[in-house]
C-alpha cells in the first residue's frame, strides 16, 4: 500500500530506483492526490488502523486524501506529534486524549473543529461556483508535503457534485460498487479467495475511462462467509446490471479477474451473454475451491492432494503442486467449458506463481479454444513475476495467509521482475479492453 501513502511513497521509490517517478502520473492519471475523486459512492467512516485501511478509505472517499501524519502517521523527517485532520472522524476517539490541553480543548480537538469549519467553507464555495457555472468544480489541490513534484500536476476535471449517484440494485442483488462516470466501456472486476470487496483496482481503471463494477462474491455483508458453493445466477445479475446501466456503453462488457476471481470470470464468459472481453491474471481454467452451479449445470471443484504441499523451515507452505491436473480422471469435470465463450481472452501469467501453475492453465485454455475453432487468446508471460500481480507500484506480496489452506503460503515473485511486470501488465490490460470494448487499436506490445 505504500504507493497510496505520500510519506511512504519516497520509501517505495527509494527501494525501487529503476522505476521512473514521472510514470506514476501517467499510469494512475493526472494526479495521485485525486485518485479518490473517481468514485461515485460517498465517503464512509472507517477506523484507520493499518495501511490496508488507509487504502480502503482512500478509494471510497470523494475528497483528496490527507497528507503525511494526518492519519496518525508521523512523517519520517519530523518528530512532531500527530496533527489533526479533516478526516478525524475516521480515527479512534481515544487518540484525542494524546494532545495537550489548550483553552479547555486538546490541540487535536481544536484542530478538528477548525478543519471542519474550513471544510464547510470549501464545500460552500464549491457549491456556489457550481451554481454560477452550471456545473461542479474540482479545483487543483495545493502542493502537499511528501509528494514528488511529478505528481503535483492539476487533476483533470472531475465534477463530484454532478456525478450521478447509482441506484442500488434490488434487494438480494449483487454486492458491489461502480466507479467512474460515462457512458464508458463497462468492466466487472473480481478478486480472489481473500473475499470482501476490494475496490482500489476498479477505481484506478475508472480513472482511465472505464465504468468498473467491483464485485464481491463471498465474505462481505450478507454474502456467505465461506467458499462452499457459488451460483452463477448471482454473477449473471451483476452482468445484467452493468449491461443496462446508464453509465455503461454497450453492446457488451469486459471481465477482469485475478486468481479465484479469474476462474469465475471464465465461467461467466462461458455461460453468460453480453461478455465481449475477458482478462485473467494468474487464473485457472478449472473450477477451484468450491462447487459452481448454474441452472441444471454443476461443476465440481478441482481435486487436491495435501501431501504435495511442501512446508519449509520458516513454516511457509509451497502449494504449487497441490492441485490435481484437470486433464486426468474425474478431475476433467472441473475443466470449465470456455470454448462456449463468445469473447476474446487475455491471460496475464506470472511464471514464478507459486499459488498454482498459471502458465499451464493458460496454455491448456488456449489449446482448448483453438481445438474448437475459436480465436487464439493473448498470453503475456512475465518471468520472475509471482501470483499477486497488482496495479503498478503496489508492493509485492511474497507470502501471506491462505484462507483455503489455513496456513501461510508463498506466492512467488522476484521483487524487481515482479514490479516491472505490474507496470507492463497494467498497460496490457487497458489496451486489451480498449481494443475489444471500444474498437481502438491497442498499439501496445509487451516490453518484457
Amino acid at each position: 500500500w505504500c504507493g497510496f501513502s505520500p510519506s511512504r511513497l519516497e520509501l517505495a521509490l527509494a527501494a525501487a530506483p529503476w522505476l521512473c517517478r514521472a510514470e506514476l502520473s501517467h499510469l494512475y492519471g493526472p494526479s495521485l492526490s485525486h485518485l479518490c475523486t473517481i468514485c461515485l459512492t460517498p465517503a464512509r467512516p472507517l477506523q484507520v488502523n493499518s495501511d490496508c485501511d488507509f487504502a480502503r478509505w482512500l478509494v471510497s472517499c470523494p475528497q483528496p486524501p490527507p497528507g503525511p501524519g494526518e492519519l496518525g502517521e508521523t512523517p519520517r523527517t519530523s518528530p512532531r506529534p500527530r496533527r489533526a485532520s479533516r478526516t478525524r472522524q475516521c480515527l479512534d476517539e481515544a487518540s484525542h486524549s494524546r494532545g495537550r490541553q489548550r483553552g479547555g480543548k486538546t490541540e487535536e480537538e481544536a484542530g478538528i473543529q477548525g478543519s471542519r469549519e474550513a471544510e464547510t467553507g470549501r464545500d460552500a464555495g464549491r457549491q456556489e461556483r457550481s451554481r454560477r457555472t452550471g456545473q461542479g468544480s474540482c479545483s487543483p489541490a495545493p502542493p502537499r508535503r511528501g509528494v514528488p513534484a511529478a505528481l503535483q500536476a492539476p487533476a483533470r476535471p472531475c465534477f463530484r457534485e454532478d456525478l450521478p449517484q447509482n441506484p442500488p440494485p434490488e434487494a438480494g442483488a449483487s454486492r458491489s460498487h461502480v466507479a467512474g462516470s460515462g457512458p464508458f466501456p463497462g468492466i466487472i472486476d473480481l478478486y480472489g479467495t481473500g473475499g470482501g470487496l476490494p475496490e482500489y483496482r476498479a477505481c484506478l481503471l475508472a480513472n482511465h475511462g472505464f465504468a468498473v463494477l467491483a464485485l464481491a462474491f463471498y465474505s462481505y455483508e450478507d454474502l456467505p462467509k465461506q467458499m462452499k458453493e457459488f451460483h452463477l445466477e448471482y454473477f449473471e445479475e451483476a452482468v445484467n446490471y452493468m449491461l443496462h446501466h446508464t453509465q455503461v456503453k454497450g453492446p457488451g462488457i469486459g471481465l477482469l479477474g485475478h486468481s479465484k476471481g479469474g476462474d469465475l470470470c471464465v465461467s461467466m464468459a462461458s455461460f453468460l451473454k453480453g461478455i465481449t472481453a475477458t482478462a485473467l491474471i494468474n487464473a485457472s481454467v478449472a473450477n477451484v475451491g468450491a462447487v459452481l452451479r448454474y441452472k441444471d449445470i454443476t461443476i465440481p471443484p478441482l481435486g487436491m492432494n495435501p501431501k504435495r504441499v511442501k512446508v519449509g523451515k520458516s513454516g511457509i507452505a509451497d502449494i504449487i503442486d497441490a492441485l490435481n491436473s484437470p486433464l486426468e480422471g474425474p478431475d476433467q469435470q472441473s475443466f470449465i467449458p470456455l470454448e462456449k465463450a463468445q469473447c476474446c481472452f487475455l491471460f496475464i501469467v506470472g511464471q514464478d506463481d507459486h499459488n498454482w501453475k498459471s502458465e499451464f492453465f493458460a496454455v491448456e485454455g488456449s489449446k482448448r479454444l483453438q481445438a474448437h475453432g475459436k480465436e487464439k487468446p493473448e498470453i503475456v508471460c512475465y518471468p520472475g513475476a509471482g501470483h499477486y500481480i497488482e496495479p503498478p507500484f503496489f508492493p509485492m506480496c511474497a507470502a501471506s495467509m491462505h484462507l483455503l489452506f489455513g496456513k501461510p503460503v508463498m506466492w512467488g515473485g522476484e521483487p524487481k521482475a515482479h514490479c516491472e511486470a505490474q507496470i507492463d501488465a497494467w498497460q496490457q490490460i487497458q489496451a486489451f479492453f480498449r481494443k475489444h470494448l471500444t474498437g481502438e487499436p491497442s498499439g501496445t506490445s509487451s516490453r518484457l
